[in-house]
């Protein structure tokens, strides 16, 4: 086995966000987008060194992520529900969790399907849950017993789900059937330690790898299909929270990262904690979906 490959990361903005997350890449506008969860963020910027991030929205609500409609407008887990946000009006919405729990980090499948995790407000274990709103606007419960549902992804082939428990230090991966939205077939995938970090966020690349945020851990992880960890991002930040391929050649990797939860002695330490980062890493990832469920009549089915 031969030794993980090495890159580190630089600081493309200084932006000292509470808790950034769920970055974004939209190839139709060349936008990298990302939410501060706490401040009910969404901030949007172009790639150049010269790039002022500009916020797009604000929420009066946490806002645990936020992608691309493909009619236009942001499908955003805001509070315990999913709601559907065009020029700062809503426009469709559906309640998922109930009082103590919040939605967390979600991505769009092959399908266009927003599937989006929960977490309790004091991560109570067991408190999450995983939600799938399919194509026809209907959101179903596909799973329970989670702590901090967190990042997901999907195989090149389309045949393998991932979903992060970051409590429990888990990666999960699942069988996927793309015409129907069902997963089957649950098992780690990959089990870090404490020490090493707590997998957050999570991205995929064209070979099938998975690239893993470290929370307490100071760097994005590359893993192989089989579990094999490949490849270590340097960041300079020990709160690393998500990452995702950007650019016309998919080879760049955005990295966001938080200031939450960190004391101030250690803050004085990281002084780009909550910054937005950028690794070339010289590995074609797979480009995030926009979202295709409808947009109206959106209804929770169980």
């Amino acid at each position: 086995m031969s030794a993980p490959q090495n890159w580190t990361a630089t600081v493309l903005h200084d932006t000292s966000h509470v808790l950034a997350e769920g970055p974004h890449w939209d190839p139709r506008t060349g936008l990298v987008s990302w939410v501060d969860i706490p401040n009910g963020e969404l901030w949007a910027s172009r790639l150049g060194a010269d790039a002022i991030p500009e916020r797009a929205y604000h929420v009066n609500d946490a806002l645990g992520v936020a992608v691309p409609h493909s009619d236009g407008g942001w499908v955003c887990g805001v509070g315990a529900s999913v709601q559907l946000i065009v020029d700062g009006q809503v426009r469709a919405h559906v309640n998922l969790e109930t009082e103590g729990a919040r939605l967390n980090d979600g991505k769009v499948d092959p399908a266009g399907r927003f599937w989006v995790g929960s977490k309790g407000h004091n991560n109570e274990p067991g408190r999450g849950h995983l939600y799938r709103l399919d194509l026809d606007g209907s959101a179903d419960e596909v799973l329970d017993g989670l702590t901090i549902s967190n990042g997901l992804g999907w195989s090149p082939d389309q045949r393998t789900m991932y979903l992060t428990d970051s409590a429990l230090g888990n990666i999960y991966s699942f069988d996927f059937n793309v015409e129907t939205g069902a997963i089957d077939n649950q098992r780690v995938f990959v089990h870090l330690e404490p020490d090493e970090g707590f997998p957050d966020g999570l991205c995929i690349d064209a070979e099938g790898g998975i690239w893993t945020a470290l929370w307490a851990g100071s760097a994005v992880r590359r893993y192989s299909p089989s579990g094999e960890h490949i490849g270590t991002v340097k960041v300079a930040a020990s709160h690393v929270t998500s990452c995702t391929f950007v650019g016309a050649s998919l080879t760049s990797l955005v990295i966001t990262s938080a200031r939450d939860e960190l004391p101030e002695e250690v803050l004085a330490t990281e002084p780009h904690a909550g910054s937005i980062f950028l690794a070339e890493v010289g590995v074609i990832g797979v480009v995030g979906k926009s979202c295709t469920v409808t947009t109206d009549g959106w209804r929770r089915t169980s």
